[in-house]
């Protein structure tokens, strides 16, 4: 009963945990999106904390199986009541609890609080394609300074020549309101892929609820999915292998799901699942992607349990 209340405590764990250290990181990075060089740096805002929270607790949702899995790695029962309580946790998570709390309070607004735009400072170099500016001057979205053209090869000499009004474009350093703040906080391309992922994830979740609770219940096929990595705590004696092997399949069936939303990639098999008659399944691909997902895991799981328990009761017999 104690590891049954602690898993619960684990599962609560990683929504609060998860979800104010993410909205923290969040909000941080979205101050910055604000900043212009020589401004000091205010680190708090609250609407941009509410709006990490809104973001981030589907992410939790997404990942909630995974770290309890990781849990049960690290502290092993020979009950089967923990795996169960991860069980019916994740299923009560991907069927009762984020299509109710996605569709009433977290998956309420999808855009993102916005400040009030900012001119960027003037008495600073930025760079913008193949030019670099000195703003000398600097009023409403109108500037004056030197523009320096870097030639594209040695043989050429570098240009030279003033402006005055010249007017600044938003669009020149999106998201960001200036150019230095963002070459100094560009997020590395694996990190905004993850995230790129995320959001379209996210987005197809509340259109998902917003639809219809048969529409949610083919995205929350992604639960399943989750949900058959639990057998891979079983799959070694080395609890490092199995952790990575939990964490890798995780990763993995949340990179196809991204690929199914977010790409073109799989057309050729969400046109396919279309023709098959099972027309009461509004989006038959993504029943059919992660089923599979489940059942290769799940056999591959037990088999190498069957394995290990073979080997093991050989070594009994001698």
């Amino acid at each position: 009963m104690k590891r049954v209340l602690a898993i619960f405590m684990v599962y609560i764990a990683v929504f609060i945990v998860g979800m104010v250290c993410f909205s923290s990181v969040f909000m941080l990075y979205k101050v910055c999106t604000t900043l212009v060089a020589g401004e000091p740096l205010l680190p708090f805002s609250l609407s941009y904390f509410f709006d990490g929270m809104h973001f981030s607790f589907f992410l939790c949702a997404l990942f909630a199986i995974m770290f309890l899995s990781l849990y049960l790695v690290r502290h092993p029962s020979s009950s089967k009541m923990p795996v169960g309580t991860v069980i019916v946790l994740g299923a009560a998570t991907w069927f009762l609890f984020v299509p109710f709390l996605q569709k009433n309070y977290f998956g309420v607004s999808l855009a993102v609080s916005e400040k009030e735009p900012k001119n960027i400072s003037a008495g600073y170099f930025r760079t913008q394609g193949d030019k670099i500016f000195y703003y000398a001057s600097v009023a409403q979205d109108m500037a004056s300074g030197v523009e320096f053209l870097i030639p594209a090869s040695e043989s050429k000499s570098l240009v030279i020549r003033t402006f005055a009004d010249r007017r600044l474009e938003k669009t020149e350093s999106e998201p960001f309101a200036d150019p230095l703040i963002r070459d100094s906080l560009r997020l590395p391309m694996p990190v905004a892929r993850l995230l790129q992922g995320y959001a379209v994830l996210e987005h197809q979740a509340t259109l998902s609820i917003n639809s219809g609770y048969i529409t949610w219940l083919c995205f929350a096929s992604m639960g399943v999915a989750f949900l058959s990595v639990i057998i891979l705590i079983y799959g070694s004696v080395w609890r490092m292998i199995n952790s990575f092997s939990i964490m890798f399949c995780s990763l993995f069936i949340f990179w196809m799901n991204g690929l199914y939303y977010g790409t073109s990639f799989l057309s050729g098999f969400k046109n396919l699942c279309r023709k098959i008659p099972l027309y009461f399944i509004p989006d038959r691909g993504i029943v059919f992607l992660n089923l599979g997902l489940a059942i290769v895991i799940s056999m591959t799981g037990l088999l190498i349990v069957l394995r290990k328990r073979a080997k093991t009761t050989n070594e009994v017999l001698g």
